[in-house]
């Protein structure tokens, strides 16, 4: 029997190249080959029937496929265990006692992590009970032994905290509004009951392909976008923290975690898994059997749909704005300042922009500007404007 055996299996057929056949077979010729784990090992025996020899040969192939799948779930298991150790050490040095706690993937390991490290608090925003986070967050709390406080909000606060968080993200666009609502809500309670530090999920969608409309890109396409989408990431949560006086942590942000998340082949960011694609798959397994199923392999929601702002505050802009009001103030911002409103909801946001920040194309110098504010993009390759929202900018 030897060892320096080369086997190629192809089309049911078998070539081999074989060096120094054994010299107690009278038949050197003939043989059947049988694989080991991990290794290939050639085993002379005389061969009396060829239909023996093909279904022999069937049945190596088959055990050669369950090895090679075997070689691959080992890679990814030891990738996962790097994962946790890695993110171990990154929640550590960006440890707070308090969390803003969706109930989402990110915010949800983060948690599980924290929870081995300090006595955490969770905060989680919800305007009302059926809101989609609140029964992920309390199981997560429930799970990990965290305080949990929800915060619901009143229509009059959300409105006051317009005024409050559109000056600081320097943007109008709903979905940013959205967000950032929560995140100031969130912030302005936590630091109201004298926390001082947070943790935010922030960086996690960016990292691992979490956002949807990653899932139809070819691989080396996702590759691409989620270098450009590095290299222009910023949060929200950051300034807002700083306008209210707590310090936000980040710990996907770390820069040690950050470096070895980009380092993670795109294909295991975004893979199938029970017959559909999911976005962060290498993270929802390096900690599936630590985070319940229906928390870690939940589909993503952005925070304002969540909370249920997304659905309020849209409400409230039409109830607010006249008809009239809207289509008059809708050709007067187009004409003087080149912005174009969208929706009432759009318009609401934008009054409070103008008048505490002024109109978008007077407040920075830029060749390439968006369509339709007007307001200054960072390079040639933006097609999303920070500002207003336009997507996509051709």
């Amino acid at each position: 029997m030897l060892s320096t055996t080369i086997v190629f299996f192809t089309a049911g057929r078998v070539i081999s190249a074989i060096r120094d056949a054994a010299s107690e077979s009278n038949n050197p010729r003939k043989y059947i080959i049988s694989v080991a784990l991990g290794t290939v090992e050639i085993i002379l025996i005389p061969i009396y029937s060829y239909t023996y020899f093909i279904n022999i040969i069937k049945q190596l192939s088959f055990r050669l496929i369950a090895l090679a799948t075997q070689s691959h779930e080992l890679e990814i298991a030891r990738l996962c265990s790097k994962l946790r150790r890695e993110f171990y050490i990154a929640v550590a040095e960006n440890l707070a006692p308090s969390i803003l706690l969706s109930g989402g993937v990110d915010t949800s390991v983060i948690a599980a992590v924290a929870s081995l490290l300090t006595h955490l608090t969770g905060f989680t925003v919800a305007v009302s009970n059926s809101s989609p986070d609140l029964q992920y967050a309390k199981k997560i709390a429930g799970r990990f032994n965290i305080e949990h406080i929800v915060i619901t909000p009143s229509e009059e606060e959300m409105l006051q905290s317009l005024e409050e968080v559109i000056p600081v993200i320097v943007s109008f666009d709903p979905m940013e509004v959205h967000g950032s609502v929560a995140v100031y809500l969130a912030l302005l309670y936590a630091r109201q009951l004298g926390f001082k530090e947070a943790m935010t999920g922030d960086g996690g969608d960016e990292l691992f392909a979490g956002y949807t409309f990653y899932h139809g890109l070819k691989y080396d396409e996702l590759d691409k976008v989620l270098k450009r989408t590095w290299s222009v990431m910023r949060f929200s949560s950051t300034q807002i923290g700083k306008f209210v006086g707590i310090d936000v942590k980040l710990p996907y942000i770390d820069e040690r975690f950050k470096q070895f998340a980009m380092s993670i082949d795109a294909r295991l960011k975004v893979k199938e898994e029970n017959g559909r694609k999911w976005g962060k798959w290498i993270l929802r397994k390096a900690y599936e059997d630590v985070i319940p199923h229906d928390v870690i392999w939940r589909e993503k929601l952005h925070i304002g749909a969540g909370t249920g702002i997304e659905n309020t505050l849209p409400k409230m802009a039409e109830s607010l704005i006249p008809d009239d009001e809207y289509l008059r103030k809708r050709r007067e911002y187009l004409e003087a300042d080149g912005v174009k409103v969208r929706s009432k909801e759009h318009l609401l946001y934008y009054m409070i922009f103008r008048e505490k920040i002024g109109i978008p194309r007077e407040l920075d110098d830029g060749t390439r500007r968006c369509p339709s504010c007007g307001a200054a993009l960072p390079d040639e390759l933006t097609r999303f404007c920070r500002v207003c929202g336009e997507y996509p900018i051709q």
